[in-house]
């Protein structure tokens, strides 16, 4: 799906390891070559995959080779992939037999066939160094328990400066290499570029998955969570969906109409006035309201006789012997049940 391979470039780049995970065993893990490298020499290093460390090394030399004095110095690429190899070497210890040992750490530092061997920046004191390093390991190796208690004991907590120096350096390269790649397909779109502007085909733009992630995000880079929880969405394998609720719109407008708790009362005493006010024989107010809606034209002279006395207190007339007025009716009658203007004339 063409949306895993944006997200997927997107998460090696901001290095969201779980969202990585996520996509694991897609078909799709068809992220950048360039931001592959990038990121697993990142989590190699500082998740301290000593047993990858070649494969960080060679990661390094690649970056270097195309960007030379770009990412990081050539003395600083020296010092890097020297300590990578260190590391991978004394990782072996204890967890290979003495035989395999000796043979990885010739190959390390006395191979002369290999592209990336350190030979082409080897100097008198980078000689004694790797002498050195080559007699301390042989010595651990004269001894099993010896072999043993170096992995178990002093492996790589003895090598604190070292572990520093490769974060330092990796950290720099890994920093300016992504200065210098191209921004993903997320981070465009966050930028603010259309769609169309965005994909390598035209028809990616119909692309439902696309859709469906700038329907998600606009223009915002997501959080890992966020991904985490999109990617399951459309990995989603159920075959029924639920609508949406689409009444919900209407039944917040109707649950926020504000109708006072009275509005019956008051409405039944607005058609007492107004029938008494037309006579006995008025049309009764039936469901339509056609009286409210068409209503006879009566004389602002017409009076109406009062109410019986146990209606009076709740009738808007203070005073039985009153005539019942336009502000009177206007008072009755709320402004929910509209009134046609002829009553106020």
């Amino acid at each position: 799906m063409l949306v895993e391979r944006w997200i997927l470039d997107y998460a090696l780049r901001n290095n969201f390891v779980r969202v990585v995970r996520e996509l694991e065993g897609s078909t799709e893990m068809e992220g950048s070559d360039a931001y592959w490298l990038v990121s697993a020499l990142r989590i190699i290093v500082f998740e301290r995959q000593f047993a990858k460390f070649p494969v960080a090394q060679r990661i390094v030399h690649v970056l270097t080779r195309a960007l030379p004095n770009q990412l990081i110095e050539e003395d600083e690429a020296f010092q890097l992939k020297f300590f990578l190899k260190l590391m991978s070497v004394l990782n072996a210890v204890g967890h290979s037999s003495a035989a395999a040992v000796v043979q990885l750490l010739r190959e390390t530092f006395d191979s002369t066939d290999d592209e990336d061997n350190l030979n082409e920046l080897r100097t008198d004191i980078s000689d004694n160094t790797f002498k050195a390093v080559r007699r301390y390991v042989l010595r651990l190796l004269l001894k099993d328990a010896r072999q043993r208690h170096f992995a178990d004991r002093k492996f790589p907590d003895s090598f604190p400066d070292v572990l520093a120096t490769i974060d330092a350096i990796a950290t720099k390269l890994i920093d300016n290499a992504w200065l210098h790649l191209p921004s993903c397909k997320v981070e465009m779109l966050a930028g603010g570029s259309p769609v169309g502007q965005v994909v390598d085909e035209v028809n990616d733009a119909d692309d439902p998955g696309v859709a469906l992630f700038v329907e998600a995000f606009g223009e915002r880079k997501p959080s890992e969570c966020e991904l985490i929880a999109f990617l399951q969405q459309i990995k989603d394998s159920q075959l029924s969906l639920t609508p949406p609720d689409l009444f919900a719109p209407f039944s917040r407008r109707s649950a926020s109409t504000n109708i006072p708790a009275n509005a019956q009362t008051t409405y039944t005493r607005a058609k007492m006035v107004l029938a008494s006010d037309y006579g006995s024989n008025a049309t009764p107010i039936d469901g339509s309201d056609e009286m409210f809606c068409s209503p006879p034209v009566r004389t602002r002279s017409s009076t109406i006789t009062p109410r019986p006395a146990s209606n009076a207190q709740n009738s808007p007339a203070t005073n039985n012997n009153s005539t019942i007025t336009d502000d009177c009716i206007v008072a009755v009658v709320p402004l929910e049940f509209t009134v046609h203007r002829r009553f106020l004339k």
